[in-house]
C-alpha cells in the first residue's frame, strides 16, 4: 500500500487547528503539526477541512460506485 501526508489541512477532532495527517497502509498514523513519512506522497489541502476517522460509509451502501443509486 502507499503512504501518504496531507499538509495543511483545517482537522477537525477534539480540537479545530491546522495540522498535518500522516496516512501509512490506509490508516491514520499521526496527527499534528509537521509530519513526516519516509516515502509518503504529500497531497497539500490549504484552506480544506478534513474530518479524520468520523465519517464511515457501510459495506453495501451504494456510495463505492460513482452513478450508482442507494438501495
Amino acid at each position: 500500500m502507499s503512504s501518504w501526508v496531507l499538509k495543511n489541512a483545517v482537522v477537525v477532532n477534539e480540537q479545530c487547528a491546522g495540522a498535518d495527517v500522516g496516512i501509512v497502509d490506509g490508516r491514520i498514523e499521526r496527527v499534528g503539526g509537521e509530519v513526516a513519512v519516509t516515502g509518503a506522497r504529500e497531497l497539500d489541502l490549504a484552506g480544506a477541512w478534513l474530518l479524520p476517522g468520523m465519517i464511515v460509509i457501510p459495506p453495501g451502501a451504494g456510495l463505492d460506485q460513482p452513478g450508482r443509486q442507494p438501495r
